[in-house]
Parts: C-alpha cells; sequence; structure tokens
C-alpha cells in the first residue's frame, strides 16, 4: 500500500491513487476502536524498499494515538534522518537471524522438495552452520552481535532445494554466508556470459530508476545482445540472471532485493566507469522516449536529468508533447509527483523557481487530468496545460502546446491568447459546486477542506490531490449554506444555513450527526471553541447562541452589540472597558461584572477606533460617519462631535495630558483637535492614499501616521507642519508605535516587514523582517528596548530594537493574528487571532503561558493592570465582549 503512495516509485496501472491516499488519511483519523486502549496501531513492513516517501508526512499530525511498528533493514544508513522520525518517538528493537524453528517453516512452507529434504538428518544442522551469521560478519547498530541465521540466505537455499535434484550434500557444500553465495552465482554468470557483458548488463540494471523491459535493454546495450549468439541470452545468460533479479520481458528486470544490488556496486565486480556509462546510456533511452516507446523513459527521464544534466529540466517540464504523453501513460499523480521528487534535490535557486513555475499548471489541472475518458482525446492533457501556462504566464509552456497541437490532425482547439490570469498562489481548482461558493473551512491538519455554497450543498475535498470525498445535504433539500465550521481534531463540521439551522456532519462518513434549531432567522456565521465541545452560531435574528455539540442543546443565548466588535481600550485604572462596532454603537463595560453600563449611540455608521483619556474620564470613538466623537464615561453623553474628515475615520490617539487628540481618516489627513473645545486646531496633509493609523509621543509635541502610500510621516504638533517621510516600506503602512522616550518608531507594514525609524533624523535604523505576510500590528516594551509584532503568517515576533534582530517566534495560533499588547511592567504580552484564541507570553523566554477559546474570532485586544490583576479585553466578530484577569504571583 505505502509503496502505492509514491507515485514516482512503480507503475500500477489501473489503481485509484487519490482514493488510496484518502483512504489511508480515514484510516488515520478514525477513532481508535477495539482494546479500549485510545491507540490505533500500524505496522509498515519493508520501509526501506519505499522512495520518496516519509511516514513522518502523515503520521506526525496522528501522533500519540497512532501507534507505528516499521520494519527496515539497518544496513549502516541513517534511516532516522532519511524518514525524519524523531527520537522522541523511537523504541529500536534489533532482530536477530532465524533460529532453527524458524528456518524449518521457511522450508515447509516452500513446500515440494524443500520441505522433504529439511526433514533428513542432518540438513537442518548443515543449513545452520552455512546460514549463522559469525559474531564479526554482522553487528546491530548499538555494536552487539546479531545471531541465528540470515533470512535471505535461508530464502535462496529452501529455493534451491525445491529443485528435485537437490540433495543433502549440495546443502553441505554451500558457501558459508550470503556474500559467499553471491560471490558463487557472479562467478558462475561471468562464466556463462562472459565477464564485460555481465559486468555492462548488471551495470544498467544497478543503475536503473526502476524495471527495465527487455526492448529497453537491447536499444541500451545492442552489441552486446548482438555478441550473444542464437539463443544464448535466453537458454543460458537469463536463468542465471533471474537467479538474482525478477521480473520478465514485458514487465521489465530489477533487482529482487536491494542486497544484492549493493554487493555488486563494487569495483571488484561492476567498475564505477560501467556505472557512469550506464547511466549516460539510461539517460540516452529517456532522450529517444518518442522513438522507443518507453514506458521507462517517460517515467523516469527527469530523474536521469535531475542527477546528470538538471539545467535541461524546465525544458523536458515545458515540453507539452512529453507532457501529453506521460500524463497519459503514467497519470496525473505520478508526473507530479516525480516532478516533486525532483525538487526536492538540492538545486540552484534559478532552476527551483522554473521548476515551481512548472509544477503550477500540472498541479491547477489535475482535476481534470484524472479523467480517463477525457485523456483519451488527443492532444487534451497539452491544451489543458496550455491554458494554465496562458494564464499562469509560462510562455515556454503555451507555445510547446500551440505547436504540439498544430502537428496533431486538424480540427483541433488550440489555446492562443487569455485575459484570465491566475495568481502564482494558485495550487489546484476544486470542481463539482453548481452554484456561488462564498464559504470555506479548513482542517488542523491541512489534509481536507469543507466548502458551502447556495447550490445547496457542502463538499468535503483532499486537498492533496483535489478530489471531492463527500457532499453533505445533497438529499436534505436544505437551504443556502452561509458558513462552515470544524471542529480543531478534524473529525466533525458545523454548517449554517439559511433555513434557520445549523448541522453537525461527522467528515469521514458525511453523516449528519444533529441539528441545531432555536434561531428566528437565516444562521449567517458560526465558530467552534478549541476544545470542540461548543459551537456559536449568529443569526439574523440579531442573537447568537452558544451549543453543546454532544447534545445538540443550546447553553447561552447573548445580546449586546449587533455587530462586529471593532476595537476595544480600557481605563488607565482597569475598572471599565469601551468597545466599538459596526451596529453603530460604542459601550462601556463594568470589566469586573461583565455589566454594561451604557450605550454610546451616535455615530451613523460602523464605529471603528476608540481611545480613552489618561484619566478615564472621557473616551473618543472614530466611525464610518467621517466623525470622531467624544462622550463622558461617568454618564454616557456625547460632549463633542469631531467634524471635518471627508471619509471614514479609522484610528484616534490622544496626548498624555488629555487635552488633544488626533485622528486618521481615509480622506489622506490626520487631523488634530481641541479636547475641550471640540475645535480643529490643525489638518495635516501629505499622505497620498489612506492614514490608517497614528501615534503621539509621551511628551505630546509630535505625532507619526501610517499610510497606505507605503509611508509614514512624522508631524510637529504646535504647528501642524510635517517634520519627516519615513521611507521604505514597498506597501502600505498599517500600524505605528512610538517608544516612550519618543526618540524611535516601530511601523508594520502589508510587505511583511516591521521597520525601525530614527525620529529625530527621520532616518531608518533597522528592517524587521521574519514574517512571510502582512504585518498586521506592533506593541513596544514600556523601556522602548523591545517591540513585538503579529502577522498573517499566524505568528508573532519579539525583536530588539538595539540591533534589529528577532528575539524570539511566538508560534501557536492557527490563524491570522492580529493584534497585540504588551503588559506594564513589559514582561508578557498577549496576542489574539483569528483562530478565535487568544494567548499569553514570557517575552523573556518566548514561551507561551496560556491560551484562552472564544465563542468567534477576535478582531480587537487591550490590556489593562494595577498593582495585583493584570485585565484582559477582547472584542469579537460575533458582537461578543470577553473579559479575562491574571493576578500577580
Amino acid at each position: 500500500m505505502l509503496q502505492q503512495l509514491d507515485p514516482p516509485g512503480g507503475s500500477r496501472q489501473g489503481l485509484d491513487l487519490p482514493s488510496l491516499r484518502s483512504a489511508f488519511r480515514q484510516f488515520l483519523t478514525e477513532a481508535p476502536t477495539g482494546d479500549g486502549t485510545g491507540i490505533r496501531p500500524l505496522l509498515i513492513d519493508g520501509l526501506d524498499e519505499v522512495s520518496g516517501w516519509s511516514p513522518a508526512d502523515y503520521l506526525s499530525i496522528y501522533l500519540p494515538h497512532v501507534h507505528v511498528i516499521v520494519s527496515i533493514r539497518d544496513t549502516g544508513q541513517d534511516w532516522r534522518e532519511i524518514y525524519r522520525l524523531l527520537a522522541k518517538y523511537l523504541t529500536v528493537l534489533p532482530l536477530d537471524g532465524f533460529d532453527q524453528d524458524s528456518v524449518t517453516a521457511v522450508f515447509t512452507a516452500t513446500g515440494g522438495h524443500a520441505a522433504d529434504l529439511i526433514h533428513q538428518s542432518g540438513a537442518l544442522e548443515a543449513i545452520m552452520s552455512k546460514a549463522t551469521y559469525t559474531s564479526l560478519s554482522r553487528l546491530h547498530t548499538d555494536g552487539s552481535a546479531v545471531h541465528g541465521a540470515d533470512p535471505l540466505y535461508i530464502r535462496f537455499l529452501a529455493e534451491d532445494s525445491n529443485d528435485a535434484t537437490a540433495t543433502l550434500r549440495d546443502l553441505k557444500e554451500q558457501p558459508a554466508g550470503f556474500t559467499g553465495y553471491l560471490e558463487r552465482w557472479w562467478q558462475e554468470l561471468k562464466r556463462v556470459a562472459g565477464d564485460v557483458p555481465v559486468q555492462k548488463l548488471l551495470a544498467v540494471l544497478a543503475a536503473a530508476e526502476g524495471p527495465l523491459t527487455r526492448t529497453d535493454l537491447e536499444a541500451i546495450l545492442p552489441e552486446l545482445f548482438r555478441g550473444w549468439v542464437g539463443d544464448t541470452f535466453d537458454d543460458e545468460v537469463l536463468p542465471k540472471i533471474r537467479r538474482m533479479v525478477s521480473g520478465s520481458d514485458t514487465m521489465g528486470y530489477a533487482f529482487s532485493h536491494p542486497r544484492l544490488r549493493h554487493h555488486l556496486l563494487t569495483p571488484k565486480h561492476i567498475p564505477k566507469g560501467d556505472v557512469s556509462n550506464a547511466r549516460r546510456d539510461l539517460l540516452g533511452l529517456c532522450r529517444h522516449w518518442k522513438d522507443q516507446n518507453s514506458l521507462y523513459a517517460l517515467a523516469h527521464y527527469p530523474s536521469h536529468l535531475a542527477e546528470l544534466e538538471p539545467s535541461d529540466l524546465p525544458h523536458l517540464y515545458s515540453d507539452a508533447a512529453y507532457l501529453e504523453a506521460a500524463v497519459r501513460s503514467l497519470g496525473i499523480d505520478r508526473v507530479i509527483g516525480t516532478l516533486k521528487k525532483v525538487l526536492s534535490n538540492d538545486l540552484p535557486r534559478d532552476l527551483q523557481y522554473d521548476l515551481q513555475r512548472c509544477l503550477r499548471p500540472l498541479e491547477r489541472e489535475s482535476h481534470r487530468l484524472r479523467d480517463v475518458s477525457l485523456l483519451a482525446t488527443p492532444g487534451y492533457a497539452a491544451r489543458q496545460l496550455g491554458l494554465q501556462a496562458l494564464a499562469s504566464g509560462w510562455e515556454r509552456l503555451a507555445e510547446s502546446a500551440h505547436h504540439y497541437l498544430l502537428s496533431l490532425p486538424s480540427g483541433q482547439l488550440i489555446p492562443v491568447w487569455s485575459t484570465n490570469k491566475i495568481s502564482q498562489a494558485l495550487v489546484r481548482t476544486l470542481e463539482g459546486h453548481s452554484g456561488l461558493v462564498d464559504v470555506v473551512a479548513i482542517t488542523g491538519d491541512g489534509s481536507r477542506a469543507v466548502t458551502a455554497g447556495n447550490d445547496r450543498t457542502a463538499r468535503i475535498w483532499d486537498l492533496t490531490t483535489g478530489t471531492e470525498l463527500h457532499t453533505l445535504g445533497a438529499k436534505t433539500g436544505w437551504n443556502w449554506v452561509n458558513a462552515v465550521a470544524i471542529t480543531p481534531d478534524g473529525t466533525r463540521a458545523v454548517t449554517a444555513s439559511s433555513d434557520h439551522t445549523a448541522r453537525i456532519w461527522e467528515l469521514t462518513t458525511a453523516t449528519e450527526l444533529h441539528k441545531f434549531k432555536g434561531h428566528n432567522g437565516a444562521v449567517n456565521a458560526v465558530a467552534i471553541t478549541a476544545d470542540g465541545t461548543r459551537a456559536v452560531t449568529a443569526s439574523s435574528d440579531h442573537t447568537a447562541r452558544i451549543w453543546d455539540l454532544a447534545t445538540a442543546t443550546e447553553l447561552h443565548t447573548f445580546k449586546g452589540h449587533k455587530g462586529t466588535v471593532n476595537a476595544v481600550a480600557i481605563t488607565a485604572d482597569g475598572t471599565r472597558a469601551v468597545t466599538a462596532s459596526s451596529d453603530e454603537t460604542a459601550r462601556i463595560w463594568d470589566l469586573a461584572t461583565g455589566v454594561e453600563l451604557h450605550t454610546l449611540k451616535g455615530h451613523a455608521g460602523w464605529v471603528d477606533a476608540v481611545a480613552i483619556t489618561p484619566d478615564g474620564t472621557r473616551a473618543i470613538t472614530a466611525g464610518n460617519d467621517r466623525t470622531a466623537r467624544m462622550w463622558d464615561m461617568a454618564s454616557g453623553v456625547e460632549l463633542h462631535t469631531l467634524k471635518g474628515h471627508k471619509d471614514v475615520v479609522n484610528a484616534v490617539a490622544i496626548t498624555a495630558d488629555g487635552t488633544r487628540a488626533v485622528t486618521a481618516g481615509n480622506d489622506g489627513t490626520a487631523r488634530l483637535w481641541d479636547l475641550a473645545k471640540g475645535e480643529e486646531l490643525h489638518t495635516l496633509k501629505g499622505h497620498t492614499g489612506a492614514v490608517n493609523d497614528v501615534a503621539i509621543t509621551a511628551d505630546g509635541t509630535r505625532a507619526v501616521t501610517a499610510g497606505n502610500d507605503g509611508t509614514a510621516r512624522l508631524w510637529d504638533l504646535a504647528t501642524g507642519e510635517e517634520l519627516h517621510t519615513l521611507k521604505g516600506h514597498t506597501g502600505a503602512v498599517r500600524r505605528v508605535a512610538i517608544t516612550p522616550d519618543g526618540t524611535r518608531a516601530v511601523t508594520a507594514g502589508n510587505d511583511g516587514t516591521a521597520r525601525l525609524w530614527d525620529l529625530a533624523k527621520g532616518e531608518e535604523l533597522h528592517t524587521l523582517k521574519g514574517h512571510t505576510g502582512t504585518v498586521r500590528s506592533v506593541a513596544i516594551t514600556p523601556d522602548g528596548t523591545r517591540a513585538a509584532t503579529t502577522g498573517n503568517d499566524a505568528t508573532a515576533r519579539l525583536w530588539d530594537l538595539a540591533t534589529g534582530k528577532e528575539l524570539h517566534t511566538l508560534k501557536g495560533h492557527t490563524g491570522a493574528v492580529r493584534t497585540v499588547a504588551i503588559t506594564p511592567d513589559g514582561t508578557r504580552a498577549v496576542t489574539a487571532g483569528r483562530d478565535d484564541t487568544a494567548r499569553l507570553w514570557d517575552l523573556t523566554t518566548g514561551m507561551q503561558l496560556q491560551t484562552v477559546a472564544t465563542t468567534s474570532s477576535m478582531s480587537c485586544l487591550q490590556i489593562g493592570q494595577d498593582r495585583t490583576t493584570t485585565t484582559i479585553v477582547v472584542g469579537e466578530t460575533s458582537g461578543a465582549i470577553t473579559t479575562f484577569q491574571s493576578k500577580a504571583d
């Protein structure tokens, strides 16, 4: 089974590889049954006979509930490294050879004359004397001697003994040890076939990547076969070769066991020059794949090129004629598998890049190229790959497909150009829905996805192959599917539908387990707790409901905000919080009791940002209605409406003395306000795009803004003049933070970097590189020595601002990390992510201290701290507010 999972291995015509892979994953993910231990055993026999496949690719996901037993020959290779078997999971049990009972069992199972011969007096003793390992001939990895008889030698002796002419004397005259047995075979073969012919023939078999047919061998070694007069090869040479080589003229020949190949690949038997020449000859066979009609040439041409002439690989994978023949003869999965195996080699970076470009059209079109009925049409594979090449900008393959299709009989549809341009990030397309698809969720191990749409179905997909595993709801007649969420263990999914229900499904069997009824409107969203026991649904009936997934019982209904919570701020004393929501309100909460104190109504659109004055008496909110508004925290009364922006107000910051505020807007301006009068003091103009964020120095004299124009700008708040333009980012600047001493700022950008700036000179000090996607937020420790950033790559990172070096990568989130806040004492940080968790980190060690799960994705985060308690407030997209507290040691 595992040999089938390795596409470059051997050809297995007619086998459905995608289904086999899916079945294997299903086996590993199913709940263990039987003995009640909660453990599923998996036995892999002969792992060393499988090339290019590692159990770590599958098993690391399923440990520890899957226990694996692997048998492997330890011939000195570092198989722990080869197969990425981690030492902490390993228990090594060296096995000895066969004892007398086992030898007797092998001969008896062989049957015929061998079964009779083993029971003759003295036969067993003779065999054990010849086949038993000597104390120095073979050692375990730990240096101890291997005892018993060599199993491979016993197999050959049993097969020899099945000849009716074999006698006890023959057994007694066998060479001592399997090496001696092989040497005698080698000498007999040379006597029959000649020294040079034998060396050349076996050199080719040893250098081959797979079985070679009689036609292949004759094409590689024509002089050799002509030199064997008449039927010499069939009558004398081939019988001797077949003693160690298995196969047939049509299926191909290969060594029947790796030890035989290893024995012959020594200068004593096959000179290195013969092996090198054999590899060149095999590459020559592959180059003439069109003329030779050789399956071996199609299958292994890339591997031989990778070894000898790797620079030609992009030309091969841009040859539409070769790809057409390979896909039709070998199957798209094997073609892709071989290319991935080639890519695993140590190749130059530019060559790796070109081969990755070659891989994309194959993967993107794989869902169609698995259809054997479509492949029966000449030119189908070349045409589809040509279309993909046009869309992805791979001109070489597009041109090759054009010329190849022209060479076929007339009537071919030939792709010429296309306005469809596909992102380089696209791997493959999942086809099956008959209508709009607007919902997707991926299992935690990344192996499957669930999609849903207005065709009233949800579908489960294998992401490795792009094949559809199951269709959910095909027979239920439900309405549009609006949302889907998957439990962390990947075994169940919850779908939300316009028919006022949510449903839970078992993903392995596509069985509906429960239907959740209670909402009075369409169910628009769903999220599952990190422990997989509860789900939260959000509905057009203005409620969110939490459900027990085991019983389908409704636990609570939450009411408050009626839209996404976009921002949260906490008073300096940590007693209250203000949240801003897309329901056009802000709300003040008592953090000790969770009671809502006031609803701040006045905005005529989403409320996007909020800030609180240092004394905790006033709050300023910023909204989509182009205004900022100031509120009295004690009464909830609006004090001033700050009008002036011509577009959405994105952010607000307040000076340390609480007298002024700066707002940032989509109109490309920031504006400075007098909070006592509610009047605009200055308009800060300079950005050529939306201003996303603003921060003010501790002394209240300067502000730094971050803009979509790829710049940050430093402003003098006394005059409203721009002091410096901070240029360096190659994309929008999303966030900005200033060190407490006001000398430096850190910006976070869509270009995947954060940058440290000297505010006095307006110069970049360091580029903080490490994130592999957009950097979403930044926070600086109170002592100004370190900064924490978060990104779309599911990490937070801690940086040393003196050196610009990364101190720690904070890994744990399974989705984009939206925001970060640092405790006032600078020892810990809290991050909030789209994976519905907030995580507490130790900034000294980079270790994760705690994880807390919420009922939906977190959109904002703030920390408050007094002498004894740290309070964390998170706002969620469901409209919920959650607070957490941590007491001082």
